[in-house]
């Protein structure tokens, strides 16, 4: 079920909106009302839904899968998504958010190809964060190398692999999702009944 889209608007940006299923779905419906989004400075009577709009685009930016921003580690991830959208309030205390934000990576995670690849992501950040926290010039007590040049180049090599199977596997991930049939050559096949 598809709650979030991108979709340009008639001045050529790009806008993250709701779906139908997103709004009839209670979690989302609970970011539109107007007790939730009057307690938004410059919307004090709640029409303009600033509020809930912004905790959209985060969730969106933050949590779909092939968000722009999804190349990022989850920490500096959250920090460019907030100074994006311009969030001014606490979001990880703002218990409607956090339901939708809860509902919303539930439903990802029913997709076994979107849950591997969230998986995979983690594993190739840990190696690039170990890869550049890597001190190649410690030395042991015996001023030996710790670190052997063979084996860095190696976990080097390893992490090229590793993203470029990461690469493949968002690839499929986002055909798998559009509902295209990919067939031997990467050719499009034919489109899939959704």
């Amino acid at each position: 079920m598809e709650l979030l889209e991108r979709r340009k608007s008639d001045n050529g940006k790009y806008v993250v909106t709701t779906t139908l299923a997103a709004e009839i779905t209670e979690e989302f419906k609970a970011l539109f009302t107007i007790k939730y989004n009057s307690k938004y400075p410059g919307d004090s009577t709640g029409m303009k839904r600033k509020k809930g709009n912004k905790v959209i685009r985060y969730i969106y930016l933050m949590y779909n899968w092939d968000s722009p921003y999804m190349r990022k580690d989850e920490k500096d991830r959250k920090e460019a998504v907030i100074n994006t959208i311009g969030i001014d309030w606490e979001i990880d205390e703002d218990e409607d958010a956090q339901r939708a934000i809860k509902f919303f990576i539930e439903l990802q995670n029913d997709h076994r190809q979107l849950r591997a690849l969230q998986a995979a992501r983690k594993v190739v950040d840990n190696m690039i964060t170990f890869m550049e926290d890597l001190n190649v010039n410690e030395r042991d007590e015996n001023n030996k190398l710790v670190h052997r040049p063979k084996d860095v180049l190696t976990l080097a090599n390893e992490i090229n692999e590793a993203t470029k199977t990461l690469n493949q596997m968002e690839k499929e991930a986002k055909d798998s999702l559009s509902g295209q049939v990919i067939g031997q050559g990467g050719k499009k096949i034919r489109q899939r009944e959704k």
